[in-house]
């Protein structure tokens, strides 16, 4: 059984230690690298081509940055209410040289379908819903989002914290993850951490504000690992990922062949845990390999349609 439930202490993420430290979490090393970059990849193969994804709680844009540069085709929204995380972005995406494709929007994400013009190929949230002070605020940005998919036909990709079962994990996941990378966390993303690791909803309490939204959930997930387990999309319907990509299979990791022409093998996870996906990051001569993570961590999956 979860623990009870604690709203955040802040809704709006606003002073520069937790802001750098937040931005910090997403680059290699980091504990939400992977679960960006896998996030990014799985988005790339079902997204048409030339067409708008939004990131809602988009924070210091790692998400959509990763995504617009392996797709150069495709524009991006950041939705956010914090400048800071917004500038942060901002920053981030003009250094990857795809300022051009993103637009950045200062709104509450109960108000995304007003607040982004269509037509929306995707409505993506990356480790934010915990952010929802309440039930019925979740229950609002679920409407919200609704409203856009009823609108656009978007697709709808929830990916969040589960609640732990007790304060002893909350302690432990944190410094299992200092432990295994030998190094510390920033001390404002440590206590954020612990934060919302008590703010996070159950697998059910998301999947039941998305159905009670009018959103059909066709699959739900959650393991004792800080990257979810994340079922393969194939076969591609989108253009070529032209991002980092893995250079050899592996048994467990086999890459699928997309359809169009000079379409390279995309990255698939079916299904996977962090220690499976560090073995594939290994192969990425691009990056860092990030540290290992503890077992403990829990993350959760929801993919609408």
């Amino acid at each position: 059984m979860a623990l009870m439930r604690e709203a955040e202490p802040e809704l709006v993420m606003v002073t520069p230690e937790a802001v750098d430290g937040f931005h910090w979490a997403g680059s290699p090393g980091g504990p939400l690298f992977a679960s960006y970059h896998v996030l990014a990849t799985h988005l790339s193969r079902v997204l048409p081509e030339g067409s708008t994804v939004v990131d809602l709680f988009c924070g210091s844009g790692r998400l959509l940055t990763t995504l617009l540069a392996g797709r150069p085709d495709l524009r991006g929204v950041g939705v956010d209410l914090s400048s800071r995380m917004l500038e942060v972005a901002a920053a981030g995406l003009t250094e990857a040289g795809v300022r051009d494709r993103a637009e950045l929007v200062q709104a509450d994400a109960a108000t995304v379908d007003e607040a982004v013009a269509g037509p929306v190929a995707a409505v993506v949230t990356m480790s934010a819903l915990h952010h929802c002070p309440t039930s019925d605020d979740l229950a609002s940005v679920m409407a919200a989002v609704a409203r856009v998919r009823r609108r656009d036909g978007a697709a709808v990709w929830l990916f969040d914290l589960v609640r732990p079962d007790d304060e002893a994990l909350v302690e432990r996941i944190p410094r299992s993850f200092e432990l295994v990378s030998h190094a510390k966390l920033p001390p404002a993303f440590r206590t954020d951490w612990k934060t919302s690791l008590r703010a996070g909803w159950t697998v059910d309490e998301l999947a039941g504000a998305a159905s009670a939204a009018g959103l059909d959930v066709t699959s739900t997930s959650g393991d004792y690992s800080q990257l979810h387990r994340v079922a393969a999309v194939e076969p591609a319907t989108g253009p070529a990922w032209e991002g980092p990509a893995r250079r050899r299979a592996r048994p467990d990791l086999t890459g699928a062949e997309g359809s169009g022409p000079g379409q390279r093998p995309a990255p698939r996870v079916a299904p996977s845990n962090l220690a499976t996906m560090l073995r594939w990051m290994s192969d990425v001569p691009e990056y860092t390999r990030p540290p290992s993570a503890s077992r403990a961590s829990r993350s959760c999956s929801n993919s609408l349609t």
